[in-house]
């Protein structure tokens, strides 16, 4: 259908009966006291097209790279229960997890894996077992000693692999620490976020409360809470209750 260069096209206010709005969003404007078709609502369209065009205009709108989700979003629609939302939680800190631990390289990854061995059991084991061994050897009579007593060589070998094992063991704390503190900064941003949002809920909240005439001015707790939280305060109320510890 191709309208007339100068055609407008307009919402006649008595035809406004047939716009279809959802029954929960008429009832959420109405408490409101706001109007459903002049409320802004992003990412929503209305095509004017030819009753024979409509199957090939939607089937194009539809078609639209814009319309390919990210992976991550994929990932997340579709659940059903709450089991399926823990599950897909997890997999998503999986996830960021093992790109967290693949950016730090390949000397990273090599003193993690070197580190994880030297904290086993088996480490031990082996251990005890060459230790055992070499004094046997180098003490036994009868035997070639290579390494008598005191054990020079052995001493000397065990100091330069705890040389190196602590130089590992501190790349990897290093590594772990990095790792820790990308999650607490996550965990700070996820709650700062949780704080904006319940806040925006109280203020929604309260708008609908004096809509239905309910009264809360006896409750000072309610215009504390919604008041946004400042980091920067609460970081300062914090040292001054501890003393600063």
């Amino acid at each position: 259908m191709k309208p007339h260069a100068n055609a407008v096209v307009a919402f006649q206010p008595q035809r406004r009966d047939v716009i279809p709005v959802r029954a929960d969003v008429r009832g959420a404007c109405e408490i409101l006291g706001l109007d459903p078709l002049t409320i802004a609502n992003e990412g929503k369209l209305i095509a004017v097209v030819a009753p024979e065009q409509a199957d090939g205009a939607l089937a194009a709108m539809r078609a639209h790279p814009s319309r390919s989700p990210s992976r991550r979003s994929q990932h997340y629609r579709g659940a059903q229960t709450v089991d399926e939302v823990i599950e897909k939680n997890v997999a998503a800190i999986a996830e960021l997890e093992r790109e967290a631990k693949s950016s730090g390289g390949w000397s990273a990854a090599l003193a993690g894996r070197i580190a994880a061995a030297c904290g086993s059991m088996g480490f031990v084991v082996l251990h005890v077992l060459l230790f055992a061994v070499w004094i046997f050897v180098n003490t036994w009579r009868g035997l070639p000693h290579l390494d008598p007593f005191p054990y020079t060589f052995l001493t000397l070998m065990v100091s330069l692999e705890a040389i190196f094992l602590s130089a590992f063991i501190l790349i990897a704390q290093n590594e772990e620490t990095r790792l820790a503190e990308r999650r607490n900064a996550l965990d700070l941003q996820i709650n700062l976020l949780a704080e904006q949002e319940n806040t925006k809920v109280l203020r929604i909240l309260q708008c609908i409360a004096q809509q239905v005439g309910a009264q809360l001015d006896d409750d000072p707790a309610v215009a504390a809470l919604e008041q946004a939280t400042r980091p920067d305060k609460l970081a300062a109320q914090i040292d001054r209750v501890t003393g600063g510890r």
